[in-house]
């Protein structure tokens, strides 16, 4: 019966402490203490560098756990900033989230980790969350608005309310072969009338705006109709208005009880990259909605719309087909535009 967030690492200057084997069930939201326990969680920190494993997290009115990673923490005197924003991870495994009112795991407003923490000109620095558990959440299962080098090995999304992964951006990271989720399960619903033509009105993964977002070696069951994918989150919202034309990149997946794959968002010009023919049956080929300048004869098929939602398939192993995003821009003389 706690109100506001119960287990609350809050200044984003402590580090390399270890949280283990906790449990927290029913905390509430509280209108008198911070502004960020109007939406609780029970697990919630202002800085990545500590250690969370085989903790569970229940029953929240808002979110099991909550990364809010602030650009700079003040540090003692005599101490360096600690940038929680850019920082690494200590240790993020076998951590459960369930029947929390919204979402499971959310990193907001954002996690982009450097090798430098505090040197916005650093590489990205890679960090691995494991064996994440979250199902039956009223939101999503796994949220980000800001998502950098961070990749979710073994996850498991059951059953949540809206989209079971939602990232709405992917920045600072570089093309690598590295999945950003790999080895996942994801669990459209477990209710006892879901049959075959079962639509359940959210998408399976909600992919971001950005470059090399992967996803390889996932599992996702009883999705009926419902579109698993889709891209471009957010490209028309005021805050965060993209072009689109992303790609995305798919590789060795596998359908239970799920006939249905795409959905294009408002932006109608995502690109997924199939690496092995497991999303649209030909290795190496790149699936776009289908406009008519697309239909190459010879390089291109239109797929089923029922499944693909009006999309082109084109390319495959051996074809010099690419399809591929062009942004032009400062372009001069204006009467050009």
């Amino acid at each position: 019966d706690v109100q506001g967030h119960a287990y609350f690492v809050e200044d984003g200057v402590e580090q390399y402490n270890s949280l283990t084997g906790n449990l927290g069930i029913f905390i509430r939201k509280s209108s008198a203490l911070l502004r960020s326990d109007h939406a609780p969680a029970i697990f919630w920190t202002s800085t990545p560098l500590n250690f969370w494993r085989d903790n569970v997290a229940a029953h929240s009115q808002a979110h099991g756990f909550w990364f809010e990673l602030g650009g700079g923490a003040a540090p003692d005197p005599g101490e360096d900033p600690a940038c929680p924003f850019s920082l690494q991870l200590g240790e993020f495994n076998n951590n459960t989230f369930h029947s929390n009112t919204n979402i499971g795991l959310r990193i907001y407003p954002g996690w982009t980790p450097l090798k430098s923490a505090c040197d916005s000109s650093s590489a990205p620095d890679p960090q691995y969350l494991y064996n994440l558990l979250s199902y039956k959440n009223g939101g999503n299962g796994l949220f980000t608005k800001r998502h950098g080098d961070l990749h979710h090995i073994n996850p498991t999304l059951i059953a949540n309310g809206a989209n079971e992964i939602n990232f709405i951006k992917y920045q600072t990271v570089g093309y690598t072969t590295n999945p950003t989720v790999f080895n996942a399960l994801l669990v459209g619903t477990l209710d006892p009338s879901f049959t075959s033509t079962t639509k359940l009105g959210k998408y399976a993964i909600f992919a971001p705006q950005g470059e090399y977002f992967f996803v390889k070696n996932a599992t996702f069951v009883n999705y009926g109709t419902t579109p698993l994918f889709t891209g471009c989150n957010m490209c028309l919202s005021p805050e965060m208005m993209s072009q689109g034309g992303f790609t995305t990149r798919y590789q060795n997946l596998n359908f239970v009880n799920s006939t249905g794959r795409v959905k294009w968002s408002e932006t109608k010009k995502e690109i997924l990259w199939d690496l092995d023919g497991s999303l649209a049956g030909v290795a190496d080929s790149m699936i776009t909605r289908s406009y008519g300048s697309l239909l190459w004869p010879n390089d291109c098929t239109v797929l089923p719309s029922a499944q693909y939602s009006d999309s082109v398939r084109c390319g495959g192993v051996g074809s010099p087909v690419r399809i591929r995003r062009m942004q032009v821009e400062n372009i001069s003389p204006t009467q050009l535009l």
